[in-house]
């Protein structure tokens, strides 16, 4: 049977059922012509994948593979009619010979018994045609073969069979660092049921000279891979980690290890590590001291007076408050009592532990603990912030690019309270700065609207705000807030999802802003033992319930 006459026997059976498929079990060549134009119309035929036109309006076949026959569906074929009147339709489409997987690294055949107008080529010619499907690399040639096999003898298609596999590339293992001492600001000892043992730190460890305090494992490199069309998969290299070390010890690169060279106290934030002497300042930092800025650890007995400074390159310890002042730690820094004062600025490179904070200021390159309370603050950590037993956040802005865990959140009196986790921070600060920025813009288009009037607009000042808030819209759009994600911009934001949580084991009050990444809500009824994530399939934001092992243990 001609193909001509094998379309226009399927046109007219399909003219009384809904649906169904046929094919054309002969072996397809890419350019090869299939139907004529005339034919096509005439037979009311559509052009679906595998298939294109010459500039005659011919239909061609655009790939190796197979030729498939569906009848349209009824709402297709609404509106089409053949010659007669009737209404039909066929879409013609090429079954792939071979199908190469997204990523390369799997090839898959499709083989259909022979029809009328002829058979399966020599197995030696459809292994060039495989080749020809952009197979170079893996191919299977026995498994091949028992496909070809079983279609000329059983008469049975055989699809999507894997036939070739590429090798995935094998990534190179990042650098490490293998802590021999337990050093830093920890959040304090997990207790047996659950609760955290706020008053077990592991702030100013003494260390001896030559002591061992860390070992780097180097970054590995990557092992490239290929893929089924013989092309190289790039792999990607371990990436390094950059350790410095200052005064009391050394690393050496040629074994890894860290030492201590004299005897000191250990100050570790991330990769960074300072071994210095201890300086103790019994009593409170005011004018009897003045300003407090030492390469050592400082350790102060007493509080820290309005509009003075402590700085360190190591730790910091403070046993009483900080009021109305400035406290600054390359590594981490405790605060027994609390921080108050709106001129009260604190910040860390590692984490940051104190009891309460009102009307303050905080920053840490680390996690926060907050034991107590935080009022109206300002709070933010590239890590976790974590709240003690009994802790309430109520005001401010507090957030950062892991997770959040506090007792409770909110007033009834409405405060703005904004909980945000999950934050790339740089990128927040930029998206606070452009929203601030198109409401300023936003106020002066009103007021030149109501200045000049709508109908005497036609001026360079109106273009300039008009074309910056333009600029700024777009950005805000596509800024990703994600922490998870290294990519800055997206035009599908809502794609970009964080893992993070807030977690709020008490009470959750009605009107908290919530953020997680680049979703929003703000809470619109009172809630308890709250657990908000991320919906994996959609994205929004869902507030469940918290079990109890799920109460907060961020580290």
């Amino acid at each position: 049977m001609e193909l001509t006459d094998f379309l226009q026997q399927a046109a007219v059976s399909w003219r009384e059922r809904e649906t169904g498929d046929e094919r054309w079990g002969a072996l397809l060549a890419p350019g090869q012509f299939l139907v004529p134009a005339a034919t096509a119309k005439r037979l009311n035929l559509s052009m679906g994948d595998g298939l294109t036109r010459d500039d005659a309006g011919n239909f061609l076949a655009a790939r190796h593979g197979f030729l498939v026959l569906r009848a349209m569906a009824k709402e297709e074929r609404d509106g089409a009619a053949d010659e007669a009147g009737t209404k039909t339709g066929v879409v013609l489409s090429v079954l792939p010979l071979v199908e190469i997987a997204d990523d390369a690294l799997t090839a898959r055949l499709n083989l259909l018994p022979p029809s009328q107008d002829g058979g399966l080529p020599p197995f030696a010619e459809l292994l060039a045609r495989i080749g020809a499907c952009g197979v170079a690399y893996g191919l299977d040639q026995e498994e091949v073969h028992r496909c070809y096999d079983q279609v000329l003898q059983n008469n049975v298609p055989v699809t999507n069979h894997l036939i070739a596999s590429g090798n995935p590339p094998t990534p190179g293992r990042d650098a490490a660092l293998r802590m021999e001492v337990e050093a830093g600001a920890i959040p304090g000892k997990l207790l047996e049921d659950g609760r955290i043992d706020f008053r077990e730190r592991r702030i100013f460890v003494a260390v001896g000279k030559d002591q061992l305090l860390a070992v780097k494992t180097a970054a590995t490199s990557g092992i490239d891979g290929i893929d089924v069309r013989g092309e190289v998969i790039v792999a990607d290299d371990g990436a390094d980690i950059a350790v410095q070390t200052t005064d009391l010890c050394a690393f050496n690169p040629e074994d890894g290890t860290i030492r201590a060279t004299a005897p000191g106290v250990l100050s570790v934030a991330g990769s960074s590590f300072h071994v210095a002497a201890k300086q103790t300042i019994d009593g409170d930092v005011d004018f009897s001291t003045g300003n407090i800025r030492l390469q050592d650890n400082i350790e102060i007995t007493g509080s820290v007076s309005p509009g003075f400074t402590v700085a360190s390159r190591g730790d910091i310890k403070i046993g009483g408050d900080v009021q109305s002042a400035v406290v600054d730690a390359q590594g981490n820094i405790v605060i027994v009592g609390g921080v108050v004062g709106e001129n009260s600025d604190i910040g860390a490179k590692g984490d940051v532990d104190l009891k309460f904070i009102e009307r303050g200021k905080v920053t840490s390159g680390g996690s926060i603990h907050i034991r107590a309370s935080a009022y109206h603050s300002d709070i933010s950590a590239v890590g976790d912030i974590v709240g003690g037993p009994g802790s309430r956040f109520i005001g401010g802005d507090i957030r950062c690019g892991g997770s959040i865990a506090v007792e409770s959140a909110g007033s009834v009196a409405g405060a703005g309270t904004t909980l945000a986790a999950g934050l790339h921070l740089s990128r927040y600060r930029r998206h606070a700065e452009l929203r601030a920025r198109y409401d300023e813009l936003t106020t002066a288009l009103t007021k030149l609207v109501q200045h000049r009037g709508k109908s005497n607009l036609d001026c360079e000042a109106y273009a300039d705000i008009g074309e910056e808030l333009n600029e700024m819209e777009r950005e805000l759009a596509s800024l990703n807030l994600a922490s998870d994600s290294e990519r800055k911009t997206s035009r599908h934001i809502e794609k970009w999802r964080t893992k993070a949580e807030i977690h709020v084991s008490g009470v959750l009050r009605a009107g908290v802003a919530i953020r997680l990444g680049n979703a929003m809500i703000v809470v619109e009824s009172d809630h308890t033992n709250s657990r908000i994530f991320q919906d994996a399939g959609s994205g929004d934001l869902v507030i469940g319930s918290l079990v109890k092992k799920e109460k907060p243990t961020f580290t």
